[in-house]
């Protein structure tokens, strides 16, 4: 309840009306100097009045600035009392948002510093990518300035959660090792950062901690090793092969039984014990490349339980994006869950844990026994399913041909029902050579429609866009999908030089994969759900998704250099306009997603069947689809 008093006392003190009033009463100020010496009776009278009506308006001020810091100081108070004795997972992202919003009030300040070092560390595991993303030099300050409480409660994290705040402590320390590594400088001629010094400062404190000392330099020596295989160079003659990695400091990696796989998924302990998770034995001193823009690169680890998983590390790319969105992801299925109905259909997002080592590196767990929708259908040129089953129709380099040509944009939209007519969609056949079997083609059938519709429901409320063909995976064994590359969220495809109109992707192909019913059926039921769910929990998401979007280190510019490498031109220009307008989109990003979640995307608010109608009518419509990237591959 005090929440909700302080987010009004705050909307009020934010508008327009609060503003205006502040500058009248200004302006009457400024008027009343000049009336004060007048001595004719009537501009007394005047004075009289506008001085009691300033002073009124002064004490309204007043009140609400009191009104607004006492709700504040209330609000912070109750959740930090949930997230010491409850279990509410949603305090802590309140409480934070809370606090980094009011980080420059001392009271605010003196209040958490009571407060949260009393706080069981493991609640606060979730959100260290967001708190050490506003670390800061501690030298010369109070303990209770927001950067000396909040270095502390990391540091305390560090001790008590090596494996969750190490790698982020030390991407945040590495950050320049992808300049050393591109530009072959020597990383001591590098100057490092607010955030960098902080880290420093921290990894030097733990390494001096003899229980802590031996893990500080592994995660050391192993943070620095991934990122140079990162930036390892390809042999022009051997890039589709096996290719060997030179003795370094990753391939010295051996028996390290006290530290975890990094791309195991570890959930964090209130007991702190985390010796029942795999260490690792060693990484293959091989790697094998995937394709991309970038080359990144498939590698081993040999776990001590004898289990090899393939992890993927690329590195001049930033993945700090894509692991916060995996973040957001984990709590919609958490929010799912814990509804009935949601539950009981099994409706999740599929994620994959991402380790950023760097400002441009990482290391990916690799989606074991899965395939890009584009290998399936195209199969990289070779035709692929609608070869085998349309050999007469266009083909696939045909249809993009035509996109492309000076006469599609002359009439898109005749041009693009033509080309549909002419390639028509084959999905449906992957799940007949896939699943040959009645009851498990049934079952895939069944995970793929209901994957779909609770990607397309979550990815739409989070603006993510650039879902083309490569960017989503199919897993061979239950046909559920996997979204991979988050660069382009909060709807910032919207902005890209070749707009994308679709609220995600439904093209023929995808709705192909459902069965004769097409998008009615399962998939709209599910969409329903999903969106019923996602609705009814507009303020936890909400709450989740501000701390994220206010991250310093979340790139408010349009999207990451691969999608602008492919819609080439005007990126530069766009990126120019963006630069230090993150604070003004992060809030934009939060209105639209509020708007979303009450309905409200084509004016009036719509119910849920409503709002999902309206959804897949966009999705499908041709006058849509035929303005997308050539990319994107519209047709499938």
């Amino acid at each position: 309840l005090a929440d909700q008093q302080f987010r009004k006392a705050d909307e009020y003190i934010n508008s327009n009306e609060f503003n205006e009033k502040k500058e009248s009463i200004l302006a009457r100020e400024r008027e009343g100097k000049f009336l004060k010496g007048d001595q004719e009776k009537s501009v007394r009278t005047a004075f009289v009045i506008k001085a009691r009506f300033l002073a009124m308006d002064k004490r309204e001020i007043e009140q609400c600035s009191s009104e607004r810091e006492s709700y504040l100081h209330i609000s912070i108070g109750n959740y930090l009392s949930v997230m010491k004795h409850g279990d509410q997972s949603v305090a802590v992202y309140r409480m934070l948002s809370l606090w980094f919003a009011n980080s420059e009030d001392p009271s605010v300040n003196s209040i958490v510093s009571k407060t949260l070092p009393t706080i069981p560390t493991y609640r606060l595991v979730p959100l260290l990518y967001q708190m050490a993303a506003r670390m800061s030099d501690t030298n010369d300050k109070s303990d209770t300035d927001f950067s000396v409480i909040l270095y502390k409660v990391i540091k305390c994290c560090a001790k008590e959660h090596p494996h969750h705040a190490l790698p982020i402590i030390f991407a945040l320390y590495n950050a320049s090792l992808d300049e050393v590594m591109e530009k072959k400088v020597k990383q001591e001629t590098l100057a490092l950062d607010e955030r960098g010094k902080a880290a420093s400062n921290m990894i030097k404190q733990l390494h001096k901690l003899p229980e802590h000392a031996d893990t500080v330099t592994k995660y050391m020596d192993l943070t620095s090793g991934l990122v140079e295989v990162a930036y390892l160079p390809i042999p022009k003659n051997n890039a589709r092969g096996t290719i060997g990695i030179p003795s370094s400091k990753y391939t010295k990696i051996k028996d390290w039984n006290n530290i975890p796989v990094p791309t195991e998924k570890i959930p964090a302990r209130p007991d702190c014990d985390y010796s029942g998770y795999p260490g690792i034995t060693k990484f293959e001193p091989y790697f094998k490349l995937v394709g991309g823009i970038n080359a990144p690169k498939k590698t081993e680890c040999l776990g001590t339980d004898g289990i090899r998983r393939p992890q993927m590390i690329k590195g001049m790319d930033d993945l700090r994006q894509d692991a916060v969105m995996q973040q957001v992801f984990a709590l919609t299925n958490q929010i799912f869950d814990e509804d009935r109905e949601t539950r009981a259909q099994k409706l999740k997002v599929r994620t994959y844990k991402i380790v950023p080592l760097s400002q441009r590196s990482g290391i990916l767990e690799w989606c074991s026994n899965t395939t890009p929708i584009g290998s399936i259908l195209n199969d990289d040129g070779k035709g692929g399913v609608h070869k085998r089953y349309f050999p007469d129709k266009m083909s696939f380099k045909e249809c993009r041909a035509q996109y492309m040509s000076p006469k599609f944009s002359q009439n898109p939209k005749k041009t693009f029902e033509k080309i549909c007519e002419n390639f028509p969609p084959a999905f449906k056949f992957f799940f007949l050579e896939q699943f040959p079997g009645v009851t498990e083609y049934l079952r895939a059938k069944h995970c793929y429609t209901k994957s779909v519709s609770t990607t397309s429901m979550v990815g739409h409320i989070l603006g993510i866009g650039d879902r083309h063909l490569n960017n989503i995976l199919v897993d061979l064994k239950t046909a559920e999908l996997v979204h991979i590359d988050f660069g382009i969220a909060f709807d910032k495809g919207k902005i890209l030089p070749s707009p994308e109109l679709i609220p995600f992707r439904l093209s023929r192909d995808i709705i192909d994969g459902f069965g004769p019913l097409g998008v009615e059926g399962l998939f709209r039921r599910n969409c329903e759900r999903s969106l019923r769910v996602l609705r009814a929990n507009k303020d936890k998401l909400l709450t989740v998704v501000e701390v994220m979007v206010h991250d310093p280190l979340y790139d408010w510019s349009v999207g990451p250099s691969k999608a602008a490498a492919k819609q080439k031109g005007e990126w530069e220009k766009l990126k120019e306009e963006e630069c230090g307008q993150g604070n003004r989109m992060a809030n934009r990003a939060l209105i639209v997603l509020v708007s979303k979640l009450e309905g409200r995307e084509q004016g009036s608010a719509l119910s849920v069947e409503g709002q999902v109608g309206a959804l897949i009518r966009e999705a499908t419509d041709p006058g849509n689809l035929c303005k997308t990237f050539n990319g994107w591959s519209a047709w499938c």
